[in-house]
């Protein structure tokens, strides 16, 4: 998008937009939105736009174009709200009303869309999200910085990650009460970038009361971490099972604690866990496929922890898995090369009407991590903030405890009990892992 002051396109005069659909917001009339109320339009510009009297009933997305295209700034409204920090975005949208050469675009965030209305605060807290610095996992990131709790962002690529958080601290600069971001190196395809990060927040930080498993890869080309694994399953399952064992003596001093792992609905797709061929070797590979099983082994192991921390008598520690929607992120990157040119854009264009956005798509996985009304709850899978039922394959007790004691072998940690565990004798747990099962 071309730089330039938003005041140079004003500055035949101000606009004013009746009220464009009632329902969207209450009745009254937007006041009249001159330069000095957007103020500057560049990349990584977010003014501060007031609207004056207007409330919104429901979370209402408005924007303003100053050409003929859509959505050259964009903001989102809270219920209530009459103010709200502008992106320079393009999004789509239902509702456009043209004023002069200045398009003032609403759009309710959809129905089915859940949203997470607690106001719990994080003070005092610590937080991890794995694979943070873009996408539902950096919308999360934002959500607990604003809520005050300290949080680690534990990526794959520091400098992205480096980026990812002073833009967030940079987006709250002018609230109060937020919290502190770091940064930690951590490579979900790499078995030793797990140990390091577990051990780096094992010795620096005192507490961990939010554990978030968002990061991932989709549908990519066939291809193995570093440890030998099938992509999918060694980044998407045995990391996060893995970095979740070695972090929970931490977690167990933190309680009240809660783990969530970001799964799918995908899972669904799957005919269930091959362990004849977890890392298709043998077997011809087919990317959803392969995705599927990882997401279901996500919501398996989500389900099997809470049940060993019973099992094991440990309380205050909750576990939940859940779909966070059809969100277009860099998750789709590779489409293109696994099924065929140009199938990243046709299925981008042909689900955007089930499409959330990030900030949408994370509205689960901070509901799971901070809501007060699911936290007696534990073992459970969510969809749009609530609890759901997976399919059958992610139910069966047999499999669970099987899938747990093959990634336990394949992870090194056979000889290693997290329920029991001090801090201090992670350092001493087997370094070397099990590459993968000779099938």
């Amino acid at each position: 998008m071309r730089k330039q002051p938003l005041s140079r396109s004003l500055s035949f005069g101000s606009v004013g937009v009746d009220d464009p659909s009632t329902g969207v917001v209450s009745q009254g009339r937007w006041r009249a939105m001159t330069a000095n109320d957007v103020g500057m339009c560049s990349d990584g510009a977010r003014p501060l736009v007031d609207f004056g009297d207007i409330r919104h009933t429901r979370p209402t997305i408005a924007s303003c174009s100053i050409t003929d295209r859509v959505a050259v700034l964009h903001a989102q409204f809270s219920p209530g709200s009459s103010k709200a920090r502008m992106d320079c975005s393009s999004r789509c949208f239902d509702r456009i009303m043209v004023v002069n050469r200045f398009h003032f675009c609403f759009r309710e965030m959809p129905l089915f869309s859940g949203q997470c209305k607690s106001k719990a605060r994080l003070d005092g807290k610590t937080a991890l999200v794995t694979g943070s610095n873009s996408g539902i996992g950096k919308e999360t990131v934002l959500d607990f910085y604003k809520r005050g709790a300290r949080v680690i962002m534990a990526c794959r690529d520091i400098n992205k990650a480096q980026t990812a958080k002073l833009e967030i601290e940079d987006q709250c600069k002018d609230i109060k009460g937020v919290g502190f971001i770091l940064v930690e190196k951590c490579d979900l395809s790499s078995l030793e970038s797990i140990r390091t990060c577990a051990q780096n927040v094992l010795d620096t930080e005192r507490q961990l009361n939010i554990l978030v498993n968002n990061a991932g890869v989709m549908m990519c080309p066939k291809s193995q971490t570093a440890d030998g694994f099938e992509m999918h399953f060694g980044s998407n399952h045995l990391g996060h099972f893995l970095l979740t064992l070695l972090l929970l003596p931490k977690i167990r001093n933190s309680t009240p604690a809660r783990i969530v792992t970001v799964a799918s609905k995908a899972h669904i797709l799957s005919y269930g866990i091959d362990f004849k061929d977890l890392n298709y070797r043998h077997r011809t590979y087919y990317s959803m496929g392969a995705y599927a099983q990882s997401k279901l082994a996500n919501i398996i192991f989500s389900k099997e922890l809470a049940r060993k921390l019973k099992e094991h008598g440990i309380e205050g520690i909750n576990t939940y898995s859940l779909h966070p929607g059809v969100i277009p992120t860099g998750l789709t990157r590779h489409l293109d090369e696994t099924v065929v040119w140009g199938a990243r854009f046709f299925t981008n264009l042909f689900m955007r009407v089930f499409n959330k956005t990030a900030t949408q798509g994370a509205q689960t996985t901070i509901y799971c991590a901070v809501d007060e009304k699911c936290a007696n709850e534990t073992g459970l899978y969510y969809s749009d903030c609530k609890a759901v039922t997976p399919a059958a394959a992610a139910l069966d007790d047999e499999v669970a405890t099987k899938l747990w004691k093959v990634s336990a072998e394949l992870v090194g940690l056979q000889n290693y009990d997290p329920f029991t565990a001090i801090d201090s004798e992670i350092k001493e747990c087997a370094q070397e892992t099990t590459a993968f099962f000779e099938m």
